[in-house]
């Protein structure tokens, strides 16, 4: 199927599921697959999600608010896998750096509202983290492959699923501001 056709990705947060676009949903054995794998995958996302949400957006939070450290947390996390842009065939999807920025920091706001909603579970954030990394293989994000993944040259697919998810995700922000504090963190644990 062409880039420019191809089904919202859930993912990238939209609210209209593939079955909307293209009238079925992936058979049972592959979402089967998918539910697994995320499962699976879950505790690699472990290690993110300790460090991100577990220690960085607590302390943050304290000194900025919840919804601007939600913010910074997301840039940070997409600056860390920057070196993936530069590793040939690193990234099957044909990502664009910039729009990834957008999304990962749209993931930041929501895992941020989710660990905060949750007083501190860090295992729904792990799920949820999981969960977006796995849902490339029930649909698109649109990408189109290109030699250099730091153009702008987005198809109207992946702009408009980037749109819907700040929209959402602006709701989110408007529902955390004057949040001063989440779960401190590790140390809480012991």
């Amino acid at each position: 199927m062409p880039a420019e056709v191809r089904p919202l990705d859930i993912r990238r947060g939209c609210a209209l599921p593939s079955p909307l676009v293209i009238g079925r949903l992936p058979n049972r054995p592959r979402l089967r697959a998918i539910l697994a794998a995320t499962v699976l995958s879950t505790a690699g996302q472990a290690g993110e999600e300790v460090g991100w949400r577990g220690y960085l957006l607590p302390r943050l939070t304290e000194r900025i608010r919840l919804a601007p450290a939600s913010l910074a947390v997301g840039m940070v996390w997409a600056v860390w896998h920057l070196p993936l842009f530069f590793a040939s065939r690193a990234d099957p999807n044909h990502q664009l750096f910039a729009f990834y920025v957008l999304q990962v920091t749209a993931y930041s706001i929501a895992l941020a509202w989710l660990y905060w909603r949750t007083e501190g579970s860090l295992l729904l954030t792990m799920l949820m983290h999981s969960a977006f990394n796995n849902m490339k293989d029930i649909v698109s994000s649109g990408g189109v492959p290109s030699a250099n993944p730091f153009t702008l040259d987005a198809t109207f697919v992946l702009r408009f699923t980037v749109l819907l998810l700040w929209l959402v995700r602006v709701a989110l922000l408007v529902g955390m501001r004057g949040v001063m504090h989440v779960s401190a963190g590790p140390e809480d644990l012991v």
